[in-house]
């Protein structure tokens, strides 16, 4: 029994030096594992703050074009509203010189049709007169003496 016990004590030690020396063994693949995910975290790390660093110079690019291009919409629908503000001048300049030109010529068509009025009146008088008879001594004038 002594045997025995002793036999059993040894296996139990001898298990017991297997389970110690696999458990050692775990326990370096676990540290290596654990130093793995530790690289792979800080590779992770690395990543997202160069990415993030990228996306916020992207962003910022892009916030400055649209900033610029807003300046840019703003500046031209100024000059636009000031466009449209000189065409309205022009078209009102255009249609005050058109009026005053409109109402010289009236004035001067009514002039000329005065003026037609009148030399018509004079030639119908004209032609009155000289359809009708005059005296004889108007009609042969009497020579004139030295001449």
């Amino acid at each position: 029994m002594k045997k025995t016990s002793i036999l059993m004590i040894l296996s139990i030690l001898l298990a017991a030096l297997c389970a110690n020396s696999y458990a050692e063994d775990l326990s370096g693949q676990i540290g290596s594992l654990e130093q793995k995910a530790d690289r792979i975290q800080s590779q992770i790390n690395l990543d997202k703050q160069q990415t993030d660093a990228q996306v916020d110079q992207q962003v910022k690019a892009i916030t400055g074009s649209v900033d610029s291009l807003v300046n840019q919409r703003v500046q031209l629908d100024a000059h636009i509203a000031k466009l449209e503000a000189q065409m309205s001048d022009i078209k009102k300049n255009a249609q005050a010189n058109l009026s005053r030109q409109m109402s010289q010529y009236d004035q001067d068509l009514g002039n000329v049709k005065q003026q037609i009025s009148s030399l018509v009146a004079k030639q119908t008088a004209a032609k009155k007169a000289a359809e009708a008879p005059q005296p004889a001594a108007q009609q042969a004038p009497a020579p004139e003496a030295g001449k």
